[in-house]
């Protein structure tokens, strides 16, 4: 992050912040700012790709907590608003000024798109809002999913949601943590034919990710298991986006439950390859999944795991 060292680069930050914070719409009639920044911002920082707008990595949604629903036109979300590449560029909600690297959080209820009002009376009370924002690391074999969950309480119908201050103002003090893999529990195998596992509950491994007021409860609701099956020789998959190729196997678990023994139909020579994504309130999740682990198919020297070693026996040594 650059850091700004005079008052008037401060000055000039806190107009384009100004500027740069979405109109209203008929969404709600008062729009209500969902705000990283109050004159300086706290930033959302990752060690994924990090970059925004319509093709970048680092994507988000929003929902009044109890309310929202990831179908376009149903519930209290954003809708069709989405983080970067929208028709009009000044609904995008993760923005940055001044050539800066880290992005800030600057979305509206009354945004262009939005679903509803999260004013409306269904949306249990105290009113909240939840941002999920996800990013993953350039395609290459190994690279890693992220995830973040913010949930802001306000309970003046006048108030913003105030997210910076889940954060410290001036700092990328909204990090992004990893999406956790598979820890396989139990693994049995067909040789050409399939593969089992039983994966540990996915919500113990998570360290950080959740930013939250006192009145949001427990945001992170289950996990869904992720397969490709690849030859051996087409090696491993690259990218974490679920679009890539990445086929649910089976339903949501339940957050603290591991996973039923999962079956994998596969074939000789090729691999299975399992990964890992998170269930949210009301459904939403994450578009990337985890960092995967690799089951092979068959038994063959071959097709051995990358940790497997022969041990030759020594020269020296002579049956008797």
């Amino acid at each position: 992050m650059k850091t700004m060292r005079k008052v008037a680069i401060l000055a000039l930050a806190a107009v384009g912040v100004a500027l740069a914070m979405p109109r209203a719409s008929a969404s709600c009639a008062q729009a209500r700012l969902i705000a990283g920044c109050d004159g300086i911002c706290a930033y959302v920082s990752s060690p994924g790709q990090h970059t925004i707008g319509p093709t970048g990595s680092l994507r988000g949604s929003f929902w009044a907590f109890g309310a929202g629903d990831p179908l376009v036109g149903v519930g209290i979300d954003n809708g069709s608003s989405v983080s970067g590449g929208n028709p009009n560029s000044n609904d995008d909600w993760l923005k940055n000024y001044f050539g800066q690297s880290l992005p800030y959080i600057a979305a509206s209820w009354g945004n262009g798109g939005v679903d509803d009002c999260i004013d409306s009376g269904v949306v249990p009370q105290p009113r909240r809002t939840v941002i999920l924002l996800d990013d993953a690391e350039a395609a290459a074999p190994g690279s890693r999913g992220y995830f973040l969950l913010l949930c802001k309480e306000v309970t003046a119908l006048t108030a913003n949601y105030d997210v910076y201050r889940l954060g410290t103002l001036g700092t990328a003090s909204l990090p992004l943590t990893e999406i956790p893999y598979p820890r396989l529990l139990a693994t049995s195998r067909v040789p050409g034919v399939s593969v089992t596992a039983v994966v540990k509950n996915a919500a113990a491994d998570i360290v950080g990710g959740v930013l939250a007021d006192p009145s949001c409860p427990a945001l992170i609701r289950g996990y869904k298991l992720y397969t490709q099956v690849r030859s051996n020789a087409s090696g491993e998959p690259t990218s974490r986006a679920k679009a890539s190729g990445w086929t649910q196997q089976g339903t949501e678990i339940p957050t603290g439950s591991n996973s039923p023994p999962l079956t994998v139909s596969c074939g000789n020579a090729t691999s299975v390859y399992l990964a890992t994504g998170l269930v949210y309130d009301n459904g939403f999740e994450t578009t990337k999944v985890s960092r995967h682990v690799r089951m092979p198919c068959d038994a063959t020297i071959a097709d051995r795991p990358p940790n497997f070693r022969l041990i030759r026996k020594p020269a020296d040594i002579r049956r008797q």
